[in-house]
C-alpha cells in the first residue's frame, strides 16, 4: 500500500514538473519552474534574492504542506553576504523531497544539500513556497573543496569552476529576463526559451570534468559574481 501511495506521489510530482515546463514555454504566468531552463550566470546574480556563501549544519526531512509531502529543511550557518540581508546569522531552506521513516521522496534534478557542506548558494526566494528554492535549482548551487588546504570552487557534480564568462549585458535573448520561480518581465515575455544543456551549470560558468584540475578560490568565485549585481 504504501509503495502504491509513494509511486502515485511521484507520478503527481512528474505531471507537476511537466506541466511547469508546458507553462514557461507557452510564456503564461507561473509559480515556480524547473532546473530544465538555462540561466546564464548574468540573470543569476541579479534575480537571486540572497547569494551568501554557507555551511549546511543541519538536515531534517519532515511532512508539511497539505498534502503532507516529505520535505527537507536545511539549516545554513552564513558565512558571508554577497547579495541580500536574511536578517540572522543561520537561514532554513525547505526543499520538496527527501526521505522519512523509509519513505523517499525524489525530484528528477533537484539535488538536496548534504549535512557538513560549504558552498555559495543563489536562492531565488527566502519567503516563497518553492520546489527548490535556490534559482535554477543545482544552477544556483556551487560547492567549495579543500584538497590539502586549499579552497576552490567545483559544481554540484564535483566539475572544477575553472572561469566566469559573463554575457555583456547579458543581451542574450534566449536567456534574459528567464526566472524559475516569478514570471519574466512583461517587456521580457516573448524572449525564447532555452532548454539547459548541462542543467548543474549556470551558462557562462566554466567547469570541467578533470580531477587534476584546481578550480577558482572562493575569493575569486564572490568577487566575479559581486561585478554582475547590480
Amino acid at each position: 500500500m504504501k509503495a502504491a501511495i509513494a509511486r502515485a506521489t511521484l507520478r503527481q510530482i512528474t505531471m507537476l514538473l511537466r506541466a511547469s515546463l508546458l507553462v514557461i514555454v507557452l510564456g503564461a504566468p507561473i509559480a515556480f519552474g524547473t532546473t530544465l531552463i538555462s540561466l546564464s550566470v548574468n540573470s543569476l546574480s541579479e534575480q537571486a534574492e540572497f547569494v551568501f556563501e554557507g555551511e549546511v549544519i543541519s538536515v531534517e526531512a519532515q511532512r508539511s504542506g497539505n498534502r503532507g509531502m516529505v520535505n527537507t529543511y536545511v539549516t545554513f550557518r552564513v558565512i558571508d553576504i554577497i547579495k541580500g540581508d536574511a536578517g540572522a546569522a543561520d537561514i532554513e531552506l525547505k526543499f520538496l523531497g527527501g526521505s522519512l521513516n523509509g519513505e523517499v521522496l525524489e525530484v528528477n534534478g533537484s539535488r538536496l544539500p548534504r549535512l557538513g557542506e560549504h558552498g555559495i548558494y543563489f536562492v531565488e526566494s527566502l519567503s516563497r513556497d518553492l520546489i527548490n528554492p535556490l534559482l535554477g535549482w543545482s544552477q544556483g548551487h556551487y560547492l567549495i573543496e579543500t584538497v590539502d588546504g586549499i579552497e576552490s570552487m567545483t559544481t554540484v557534480d564535483a566539475k572544477p569552476i575553472i572561469a566566469i564568462s559573463p554575457a555583456e549585458a547579458d543581451s542574450d535573448p534566449q536567456t534574459s529576463g528567464v526566472s524559475t520561480g516569478a514570471a519574466p518581465a512583461q517587456s521580457r515575455t516573448l524572449s525564447p526559451l532555452r532548454i539547459a544543456a548541462d542543467p548543474s551549470t549556470a551558462e557562462g560558468i566554466v567547469a570541467i570534468d578533470r580531477d587534476s584540475v584546481t578550480g577558482l578560490s572562493p575569493a575569486d568565485f564572490k568577487r566575479e559574481i559581486r561585478a554582475l549585481i547590480p
